[in-house]
């Protein structure tokens, strides 16, 4: 009984937890995401947001904001940067005209779906993006 535990209990550490292994070259891309605020401010924000091999946020990304009382804006996003550590956690900061936000998210094992959070302004906001392709 005891050796068939030496051999099960690996086998199931091994089978539970993959290996993740995310590095820039999986962050790099245009995302095209949605988001969500509730609170003082009902709205939904649709970005695109460009990102580099260097993690740096590029030129023409933007996000459109779209409250429920019927404003409409876009707020180019002037810079920024992400880092992405080996477990596909992304972080780093999203610059607005406005001022920096702070940027906490997870990349999804095949790189293709961004989910995580942001603050502009005081405000939460809950973010999905898909890489497009």
């Amino acid at each position: 009984m005891l050796r068939v535990l030496f051999v099960v209990i690996p086998l199931l550490f091994a089978v539970s937890f993959p290996a993740l292994a995310c590095d820039r070259w999986d962050l790099a891309g245009v995302y095209r995401t949605f988001s969500i605020t509730t609170g003082l401010v009902n709205a939904t924000e649709k970005c695109e947001l460009r990102i580099g091999l260097d993690g740096k946020i590029g030129s023409g990304s933007f996000c459109k904001l779209h409250t429920v009382g019927g404003f409409k804006e876009t707020n180019q996003v002037t810079g920024g940067s992400f880092d992405i550590n080996n477990i596909c956690r992304v972080t780093g900061t999203i610059r607005f005209a406005s001022g920096p936000s702070q940027f906490d998210a997870w990349l999804s094992q095949d790189g293709q779906v961004i989910t995580g959070n942001f603050n502009a302004n005081g405000i939460a906001i809950l973010l999905t993006g898909v890489k497009r392709p």
